[in-house]
């Protein structure tokens, strides 16, 4: 239902409310009305009340998050989106505290990195990585920061597959163009010639693969993979938040405005019937 500017102007008075609980809904009551909310919103970023203040500075914070994630969402299903910039909104999904501008000063550090050192092919790639420290961990293992950026970059550890993204787009500032493929479980990169460059096996350099052997990743397939991959560890974690955020996220990225096709208690349809039979047995 959708609320006037007076009603709405009516809840942004309690804003001041000092009971926390209360405040939570008023605040999630605020958020179900995002486009006459960010409009309201300025009015009270000066308000004399510091408690106010706050609160509309959370809001806003709210807000801002969800523009960041339509817009990800977005270029994910539309496919104009560079592989670095996907990965790291895809961090910023998971620590969305961190910023982007941090990210990317991190990546810019290692592409300096990479400018001091003659890469010239596969081989000098691959030297590049090992000497930086890079190292694959186990895929099967659901670490959320082996798959976040910017937690790679910093600890040098993630899986083969965000690693192999990180030394593809090394590789293409220096113009060597690899393949990012898939072969069996494991992931690796092959250049023209079809040779192998294996993360989990030391950054080694393997024979020319046969045709049908491997599958070529593009950059949407790598950042979906990614993000189902940081959904799964909140599932895996019980964490309603980020199986929400990074579903919805997932779910618009392919077509679908929410995660209502999603089982209980993650299907917010589901919960809803579940809370309305609560009070139906609570009133006999």
């Amino acid at each position: 239902m959708t609320r006037n500017k007076s009603q709405l102007s009516s809840l942004l008075k309690l804003l001041d409310e000092p009971n926390q609980q209360a405040a939570s809904l008023i605040m999630a009551e605020l958020l179900e009305h995002e486009p006459e909310l960010e409009n309201l919103l300025p009015e009270l970023q000066e308000s004399d009340d510091t408690l106010i203040r706050k609160r509309v500075h959370q809001l806003e914070t709210i807000l801002f998050l969800r523009r960041r994630r339509r817009a990800f969402a977005e270029k994910l299903k539309s496919g104009s989106i560079g592989m670095i910039e996907g990965l790291i909104e895809i961090h910023l999904q998971w620590y969305d505290n961190d910023t982007s501008e941090a990210l990317w000063k991190e990546w810019d550090k290692l592409k300096e990195a990479a400018s001091k050192n003659n890469l010239v092919n596969i081989e000098s790639i691959a030297y590049f990585m090992r000497k930086m420290g890079f190292s694959a961990q186990p895929s099967d293992d659901i670490q959320p920061d082996y798959y976040c950026f910017g937690t790679v970059l910093e600890e040098f550890a993630g899986t083969d597959l965000i690693l192999c993204a990180i030394a593809q787009e090394i590789g293409r500032n220096s113009n060597i163009e690899l393949k990012l493929v898939q072969v069996l479980e494991n992931f690796g990169l092959i250049d023209a010639d079809r040779r192998v460059l294996n993360p989990k096996d030391g950054w080694r350099m393997h024979s020319p693969l046969k045709d049908g052997s491997y599958k070529v990743w593009d950059t949407c397939t790598v950042l979906r993979y990614a993000a189902s991959m940081l959904f799964l560890a909140a599932v895996s974690s019980d964490s309603f938040r980020y199986v929400n955020t990074i579903g919805t996220c997932l779910a618009k990225s392919i077509g679908e405005d929410n995660i209502n096709f999603l089982p209980f208690p993650y299907n917010e349809v589901t919960s809803n019937n579940k809370k309305k039979d609560n009070k139906r047995k609570k009133g006999h």
